[in-house]
């Protein structure tokens, strides 16, 4: 009797732990964007791996799978859940596959991946794209050539382009032959998300078709098996305007800014070599879109980070041009810890007041001297500041690009406020020159001098909270036993210069 319970315990045990495998993965959801492929794994064969995704009432997907074939023993099978539960649809194959599905309501929908026999492992790759309106898209302009890569097998890439009714596009594509084993697909998708016409081969080939309405169209390239990668070329040509693509280019000033600061973004370069510009499309990268006939506009943003801005210009024609350029925004607020004793200190931002006496006001009652040395003044180098005796100072105001030796009668933390210097260069002299790092932040020290490369012979920094050795060096000609590693902001340098450069940072 107690050999069946046991036996009975143990069954149950199983059922319970796979029951618990199932919810338990099921539970953990993963966001999936348009246009992403995520790869996963189902190991154990219970498991299941649950996918979320957001979309809008009559919205049209594309949900591909692959993993069966070569690598992995799975039989993947898909099922579609609607926001409010129900299951919409489900599919599976021994093969890559994919599914179409027109979304019934507006809401978060679930993806769930499993194998279908509940039997086998392996790995296995997801892709979901929205025909309608597609995430993660790349302009295509009218006479313009892109090229792309198909890898791994289920991607989509997904282009776009602004066409009026009645617009006869040519649409070619090459790859497979030499260069790639891809079996290239074209679909040809309206504004609204209709497929219009789609068309593959084994070899390059190209489409003909007449646009219904004026919008933007969608190409989307893919491999027609979902079995092989590759490198591909895409050309659009529109017979009866072909129209030259613009050409999209901006400037931003400052090149260094910081968090709340204004910036510039100059589209002036930008140019329509057979008609004009119609509009100008800023993607500023912290989620503000903004479209204006203005070639000049300004931002700012809020946190720190580097952000991809993007701009896309649109001609006369409908035709579109896009580029990117990386901005980094940094905090405008930096603190330089003091120690009793002597500091070498520089300024790494430009104050709003430059006075002396205004930037060392927050340690007012903890410093008793500062000394700058000037290596273009050769009448007088050196220049102080005494607080307590008004007269007879020559040191009136601290910059940026200088370094400065303060005396402190007690431990204390100077805050700068400011914004990065317009411009980081710094003259030296030959011979000794006292400068700062005219930088956010910390460079490894061979980096941030390349510009004045056999122009020096040592670099030395007075590190004020290193009790056991405050002097630190570098030599470039003796490149062991150098203590002095990176160049970092708020502190001071002494360079001696074997003849005049430029310091660029």
């Amino acid at each position: 009797m107690s050999y069946q319970i046991n036996r009975w315990l143990l069954a149950l045990g199983v059922i319970i732990t796979a029951i618990v495998s199932i919810i338990g993965v099921a539970q953990a959801e993963t966001p999936i964007k348009y246009g992403e492929t995520i790869s996963g794994s189902i190991d154990p064969s219970t498991e299941i791996d649950t996918y979320t995704f957001s979309a809008d009432s009559n919205d049209t997907v594309i949900i591909r799978v692959d993993g069966p074939q070569y690598s992995s023993n799975l039989n993947p099978e898909i099922r579609l859940y609607a926001p409010n539960g129900p299951l919409l649809t489900s599919q599976w194959s021994y093969d890559n596959f994919e599914m179409l599905h027109t979304l019934p309501d507006s809401g978060k929908y679930k993806i769930l991946v499993l194998d279908h026999d509940i039997e086998y492992t392996g790995d296995y790759n997801l892709f979901i794209q929205r025909l309608n309106n597609p995430g993660n898209t790349t302009p295509i302009g009218f006479d313009e050539t892109v090229s792309g890569s198909i890898d791994p097998p289920l991607e989509i890439d997904t282009y776009t382009f602004s066409a009026d009714s009645n617009d006869t596009v040519i649409i070619r594509v090459d790859g497979p032959q030499y260069s790639s084993n891809l079996n290239p697909e074209i679909r040809l998708y309206a504004p609204n998300g209709t497929l219009l016409t789609s068309q593959w081969s084994y070899d390059n080939f190209e489409m003909l078709h007449t646009l219904p309405d004026s919008g933007e169209y969608k190409i989307l390239v893919l491999d027609h098996d979902i079995e092989y990668t590759g490198d591909y070329n895409l050309f659009i040509h529109r017979l009866n305007n072909p129209g030259l693509a613009p050409f999209a280019n901006f400037t931003y000033s400052p090149k260094n800014p910081v968090i709340n600061q204004v910036i510039i973004f100059n589209a002036t370069a930008s140019y329509d070599p057979d008609g004009f510009i119609t509009n100008y499309k800023w993607d500023f990268g912290d989620g503000n879109i903004t479209s204006t006939t203005e070639k000049i506009i300004t931002h700012s943003y809020t946190l720190e980070s580097d952000y991809d801005v993007n701009l896309t210009i649109t001609d006369n024609s409908n035709t579109t041009n896009s580029t990117t350029k990386s901005v980094q925004v940094v905090p405008k607020d930096i603190t330089i810890d003091l120690y009793t004793g002597w500091n070498l200190i520089s300024l790494p931002l430009m104050p709003e007041e430059t006075n002396i006496a205004f930037v060392l006001s927050p340690i007012s009652d903890n410093y008793s001297i500062i000394w700058e040395y000037n290596a273009s003044d050769t009448a007088d180098h050196w220049k102080k500041y005494d607080p307590g005796v008004p007269f007879g100072n020559d040191l009136i105001n601290m910059e940026p690009g200088k370094g400065y030796w303060i005396m402190m009668t007690s431990d204390d933390t100077l805050p700068i406020s400011g914004t990065i210097p317009e411009s980081t260069d710094i003259d030296l002299r030959t011979g000794w020159n006292l400068v700062g790092f005219n930088s956010p932040d910390s460079k490894p020290i061979a980096e941030a001098l390349s510009s004045i490369n056999g122009n020096y012979s040592i670099v030395w920094a007075y590190n004020a909270s290193d009790t056991t050795d405050h002097w630190k060096k570098y030599d470039p000609d003796v490149p062991f036993r150098n203590d002095l590693i990176n160049m970092e902001p708020g502190r001071g340098y002494w360079i001696m210069m074997i003849s005049e450069g430029i310091l660029k940072i």
